[in-house]
């Protein structure tokens, strides 16, 4: 049996729940090819990796998803997907992350400063077109703006 549930070999990029606005081939050619490439957190970002954006290849990083199958019992008690690969890969010598610059937070418009989401203050959650991707975590998704801010950019992008 494999290690790893599918046989890709190559960079990948997962982009969990972001909105790309103008990713570019930066995020597959960035670092080495044996980076596990991640984001930093919002909330906190000395201490936790971000999942919702992440560059790997399989050929590196298979022993990810070997540890935790066959650790699977320790992790599953943890909160989510982005606190297994913290646990993993927060030391590990191949976690590289990607330029602060590049993500950002709908809702949290400084990395480190979590801040409660003001749903009726739209003007205060702008588009940054020198980003390359908005990351949307937890509440509010891209849905909840369309549906209750139609004059948002999010509109233009979430399809």
């Amino acid at each position: 049996m494999s290690p790893v549930p599918f046989d890709w070999i190559g960079r990948s990029l997962g982009v969990l729940s972001g909105l790309g606005c103008g990713v570019g081939s930066d995020f597959f050619t960035y670092g080495e090819d044996d980076n596990f490439c991640v984001i930093k957190d919002f909330g906190q970002p000395t201490t936790t990796i971000n999942s919702s954006v992440l560059r790997y290849n399989l050929k590196h990083h298979s022993h990810i998803w070997q540890t935790y199958i066959d650790r699977k019992k320790d992790f599953d008690h943890m909160h989510g997907d982005q606190n297994v690969i913290t646990d993993l890969m927060f030391t590990h010598k191949q976690r590289v992350y990607f330029p602060d610059e590049w993500v950002y937070s709908f809702k949290w418009p400084e990395r480190g400063k979590p801040e409660k989401f003001e749903k009726y203050k739209p003007e205060k959650y702008y588009i940054r077109k020198e980003r390359k991707i908005c990351v949307f975590h937890g509440h509010p998704n891209p849905d909840f703006i369309v549906e209750n801010h139609p004059d948002s950019w999010v509109k233009d992008y979430w399809k």
